[in-house]
This record gives structure tokens, C-alpha cells and sequence, in this order.
């Protein structure tokens, strides 16, 4: 029998407030983010998609959670002491990852300008790439609205 890689239905989206911070030398990047949800009932866990992250830091509900990862099923599980009570609530993290070079998720390129060669960071969230940037609802059917911040070097560019 296959495993669902589907995340629960009791829980869902409603805003993301993300501020990614790519480093373009080491190829990495760091993240914070809070995500609003609408939980439909009482729960010791919350389970969001998550691939190549390390997420450092979860909480909510004033608890800070512990984190367990599922490769296979590309997922992160918050477990907490407490369960989670019903309602709007939110979920913040911190978070690490890798800016690859396999134009999936959040991932770095070249470019060359004036002979020069440099460098970007870009995103590819088809399918399943998204959790690939940051722990999420990565589901067509998990909608939600968005705020994205980038913090990058004095000089760079971001568009």
C-alpha cells in the first residue's frame, strides 16, 4: 500500500509572511517565516511539506515545537507537548536551505554581464518545488495570499 503524501484536511492556509535571505557565495539561503492557518480541530502535531530544509526553530501557540522529517513523503511534523486548540492560529519558523543548481525550488544561476560572470537566486515552484524554499501546504488546493521579503546585499537587486 503507497504512503499519502497528501497533508491533513483539518488544517489549512490562510497568509504567508516569508523574508528569504539568499547568500549568492555559499550558495544557501536562511528563512523566517509565519504562516496563518485555520485549524479545524485539536492537535499535538502539524505537518507541512519541507524538502533539503533545516528548520531550526518552530512555534505556536507560544509552544515550541520539535521537528520530525519524512523523506519520503518530503514532510516536516511539528510535535508539541500541548495540543494546538482549534481556530485561526500561527505557526512561525526558521528555517535554512541550499540554493541548488537543478532549477527546482529556490536555486542560484549565471549570468554574464559586461565578461563578468554573476550570480542570482531564482525560484521554480511547479509541482511540487515550493517546499523546496520554505515549509508549506505545497497542494493546488491549499490557496493562500502571500507577503515575500528578500533581504539581499547593499548594491544587489531584487526583482
Amino acid at each position: 500500500m503507497t504512503k499519502s503524501v497528501r497533508l491533513p484536511s483539518y488544517i489549512a492556509p490562510i497568509k504567508y509572511n516569508l523574508t528569504l535571505k539568499p547568500d549568492l557565495t555559499a550558495f544557501t539561503f536562511e528563512g523566517k517565516e509565519i504562516i496563518f492557518v485555520d485549524l479545524k480541530k485539536a492537535t499535538l502535531t502539524i505537518t507541512l511539506h519541507a524538502k533539503d530544509l533545516k528548520i531550526s526553530s518552530v512555534e505556536c501557540d507560544d509552544q515550541r515545537g520539535k521537528v520530525k522529517y519524512d523523506r519520503e513523503a518530503e514532510t516536516a511534523t511539528f510535535i508539541f507537548s500541548k495540543a494546538i486548540k482549534p481556530g485561526k492560529r500561527e505557526i512561525t519558523m526558521v528555517f535554512k536551505g541550499v540554493l541548488n543548481d537543478h532549477m527546482r525550488g529556490f536555486y542560484h544561476s549565471t549570468y554574464t554581464h559586461n565578461g563578468k560572470e554573476k550570480h542570482l537566486a531564482t525560484t521554480q515552484f511547479e509541482a511540487t518545488d515550493a517546499r523546496r524554499a520554505f515549509p508549506c501546504f505545497d497542494e493546488p488546493a491549499q490557496k493562500a495570499e502571500f507577503d515575500i521579503s528578500l533581504l539581499v546585499p547593499k548594491g544587489a537587486t531584487a526583482i
